[in-house]
């Protein structure tokens, strides 16, 4: 499965063709999301949610021009007139007023996606096109990293179809240029689960393994709330696909799932603790998280032109709304993910099918524990949609969180298929 060490294990995928077939496809997306960057000649996404893009500029601007000492190390996301007409100074700049002097110190997201742009825009100013060689690499490296993944738990030709599928969905490339959150929280729960496979197979009790995983962990959770529940708990689907190979048991579960909890958490400490500085008080910022988790729970009660009536947020609903029609769209998976779910769990009970095309007979031996990975892939990725559920009801991009579905589905289905016959006999 994997060498004693990780890029080894990496490097030994180099050698094979197929292995390198995707890393072919891989680097067209490389190409192509360079040529977005070139099409946008400046301006912000038209793809990787761009209100949001436009607001981490400026927030980046701000920590260069004035340092993280103000505010708290909070950043002011209607500094400058940067992307004037998008973001929070978009046509209606209200929403640019709330201090007298103009500023918006932002307390409700962690600053990660300003921090990470700040370095750069130190060094090269507000430059779009630099800007961006920084996710578009690191999701390039990651990319790599997790196909590398692939080749070492399934056989070659399994992962080479395997990778074809999970390259598929427009979802897994279409962020890469993105200076928000979204694109880096994709890229760090595909290598939190490499991180997790690769230690378990060696069976590490290093307390190393135990602080990376509570680093990515924190790394999450200083980019965003929203992969508190994937962040913390992808190691359940990750737990039963392994756990018979690797004779796993519930304590490995358990104390992996703590640390990765305990760094995202971490993060959200410090950043409360930002907000109390910046406010000078625990009510005051206590208030104003809780204010605007509230929020984001309910719509605190309200309806408007997106929320039409409080039918609308019943948490199921939401989360079936997602597996059902909004992850299937184009720029998410481009498939119907819950027909995906059906079809891998039906194979459960369905042991042989025969293609008569090509006269190929294949068997599925999936198990219990495979059927446990796949549904618990879908309880963790419909969690903030069941919890958060105006957040998610409103915002497109959550359908992201269930590429972990989509991922486990097309894990299970190439893990437990077995070619019998090269032709059968009529």
């Amino acid at each position: 499965m994997y060498q004693e060490s990780f890029f080894p294990t990496i490097k030994e995928q180099f050698k094979i063709k197929k292995f390198k077939m995707i890393l072919g496809v891989l680097f067209l997306f490389l190409l192509k999301e360079f040529a977005v960057v070139i099409y946008l000649n400046g301006d912000v996404s038209f793809v990787a949610d761009g209100y949001s893009e436009a607001n981490t500029v400026r927030g980046a601007y701000y920590y260069a021009q004035e340092g993280f000492s103000k505010a708290a190390g909070l950043p002011d996301l209607c500094y400058s007139k940067l992307h004037d007409g998008s973001g929070f100074r978009g046509k209606n700049k209200g929403e640019c007023k709330r201090n007298p002097d103009g500023s918006y110190i932002y307390t409700h997201y962690p600053p990660g996606s300003e921090y990470l742009a700040t370095p750069l825009m130190k060094v090269f100013g507000p430059k779009m096109f630099l800007l961006r060689t920084q996710p578009i690499l690191f999701n390039f490296s990651v990319a790599i990293i997790f196909f590398s993944f692939i080749f070492t738990i399934l056989p070659v030709g399994h992962a080479f179809i395997a990778s074809l599928v999970l390259l598929f969905p427009p979802m897994f490339h279409n962020y890469w240029h993105g200076l928000h959150h979204q694109g880096y929280a994709f890229s760090l729960l595909l290598l939190q689960i490499v991180t997790l496979s690769y230690f378990w197979s060696h069976n590490s009790k290093k307390i190393f393994f135990y602080l990376l995983l509570a680093f990515l962990g924190f790394f999450q959770g200083w980019m965003t709330f929203d992969y508190a529940f994937l962040a913390t708990f992808f190691t359940l689907p990750v737990f039963f696909y392994f756990r018979t190979k690797l004779q796993l048991k519930w304590s490995d579960w358990f104390i992996t799932t703590f640390f990765s909890g305990l760094g995202f958490s971490a993060a959200h400490l410090i950043h409360f603790y930002q907000v109390v500085l910046y406010y000078g008080t625990f009510d005051e910022a206590f208030n104003d998280l809780f204010h605007s988790a509230k929020y984001r729970f309910d719509n605190l009660g309200k309806t408007n032109h997106k929320i039409t009536s409080a039918r609308d947020l019943n948490p199921f609903s939401v989360a079936k709304d997602f597996l059902w029609r909004v992850a299937g769209r184009g720029k998410y998976t481009a498939v119907n993910l819950i027909n995906y779910v059906w079809i891998v769990l039906g194979l459960y009970f369905v042991k042989k099918i025969e293609f008569r095309v090509k006269n190929y007979k294949f068997e599925f031996s999936i198990s219990k524990n495979d059927c446990y990975s796949l549904l618990s892939a879908v309880l963790v990725a419909s969690l903030w949609s069941l919890v958060m559920r105006q957040h998610a009801y409103i915002h497109g991009f959550i359908a992201r969180h269930y590429y972990l579905v989509y991922l486990f589905c097309t894990l299970v289905l190439f893990k437990s298929s077995k070619r019998v016959d090269h032709r059968v006999q009529e």
